[in-house]
């Protein structure tokens, strides 16, 4: 139920934020969306509340504007099968890659991000670093989704207001390098062998070959050095029949 819910929306948007649109519009009754989301009826209302106060945020509310948009325009297709969620994913995983190069910036001491108001572009600066001065552009619906998903929060309002990531921004950040780490590594391991098989050392008694004893292999059995010895007539102690009869897990 929740997937379908997220339909029309990229992966990254939050759950609560596909669930606020679906409520403001396209008219859907909140006890409708609780059923399908199979919670209390006032759960839903307190996301909704919760996502209209952040519309006083200038990029969440671009955000929240383009994806009314987006979802106004999509194609109503009802019950639709759940193929897009590939697509969905590449999408998502997109997201993160820009957005893990924006976090990794803004998780340096004194870094924030700045938008001011009627400029396309929003600025990564370090504060207090003039011999740091270097600023990164970022595009204002990229830095407004991260301050959609919580991953960077406005702490200074005004004219040019500054963002800095916020402690779940910093967990996301991990989550995103581990997870590209595992894809690499799967991707180099994924080229020697589909499924690398412990290696097993021979048994000694198929390596024997029908009774013939090995001649280099593990220790020697007490048996075995028997076996090799003769008496001062050059006759063994053992004869092989004698030693055959043995396990040699008896020994």
């Amino acid at each position: 139920m929740q997937n379908m819910t997220r339909a029309p929306f990229p992966g990254w948007v939050p759950l609560e934020t596909c669930r606020y649109l679906q409520h403001t519009e396209a008219g859907r009754p909140i006890r409708q969306l609780a059923r399908k989301a199979g919670c209390h009826p006032s759960t839903i209302l307190r996301q909704v509340r919760r996502v209209e106060v952040l519309r006083d945020d200038p990029l969440i509310d671009e955000v929240l504007t383009y994806l009314a948009g987006r979802y106004k325009s999509a194609p109503a297709k009802p019950r639709q099968e759940e193929k897009p969620s590939a697509a969905n994913r590449s999408l998502r995983t997109g997201f993160e890659r820009e957005a893990a190069s924006v976090l990794t910036l803004l998780s340096r001491g004194g870094a924030v991000l700045a938008a001011a108001e009627g400029m396309e572009m929003a600025v990564v600066v370090r504060e207090g670093h003039e011999a740091d001065c270097q600023k990164v552009a970022v595009s204002r619906p990229l830095a407004g989704a991260l301050a959609l998903t919580g991953w960077i929060a406005c702490s200074r309002k005004g004219r040019i207001s500054r963002y800095s990531i916020t402690a779940a921004g910093r967990a996301a950040l991990n989550r995103i390098i581990a997870d590209q780490e595992n894809r690499a590594r799967a991707r180099l391991e994924g080229g020697f062998c589909e499924a690398q098989a412990a290696f097993e050392a021979p048994d000694p008694g198929e390596a024997a070959g029908g009774g013939r004893k090995s001649r280099y292999g593990g220790a020697e059995t007490p048996l075995e050095m028997l076996a090799r010895l003769s008496d001062k007539d050059g006759k063994s102690f053992l004869t092989q029949p004698m030693v055959r009869v043995v396990p040699r897990e008896m020994v």
